[in-house]
């Protein structure tokens, strides 16, 4: 309720306020006003998290439109390097843990267990992709072979 109330809010905002000239302001307040409801959240004891994510999908349907184009496109790069960044730090701090454990030999790690998981992870994308791909691939063909047949 709470990601959803901000988008609209901020919606409304740029709706009625033209800060089509002072594009700088225009992309600080569209920021600041998708990550306020996270901290706001978090400090009543709710989740952050889910939180900002209906923030982000309310803000990307009703205040995404009431933007300038040049911010638009500002806001669009900001948010790719933002994520690809904290994308980035998660991964070096999941791989560079595994030298934190303190543990010199592999004792604690039960290396049977860690083959039948990655055989089990691997078949299971098997059995999810391969499927896939050939429903898409069967719905391209069809889409391809109507689009053949009406221009003849």
């Amino acid at each position: 309720f709470l990601g959803v109330f901000s988008g609209m809010i901020v919606a409304l905002l740029l709706k009625h306020v033209d800060m089509r000239n002072t594009q700088l302001l225009e992309l600080s307040l569209y920021v600041l006003v998708m990550y306020m409801p996270f901290f706001f959240a978090d400090s009543i004891g709710l989740s952050g998290i889910v939180t900002i994510l209906f923030t982000g999908m309310s803000a990307k349907r009703f205040a995404k439109p009431n933007l300038s184009d040049e911010t638009k496109f500002e806001a669009d790069v900001l948010f790719r390097i933002a994520s690809h960044l904290a994308e980035t730090a998660i991964f070096l701090e999941l791989g560079l843990s595994l030298f934190g454990l303190g543990v010199s030999s592999f004792e604690g790690f039960y290396l049977h267990f860690i083959a039948w998981a990655l055989f089990a992870c691997l078949v299971g994308r098997a059995c999810s992709i391969y499927p896939m791909t050939f429903i898409s691939n069967m719905i391209v063909a069809y889409e391809g072979d109507k689009d053949d047949s009406s221009s003849l």
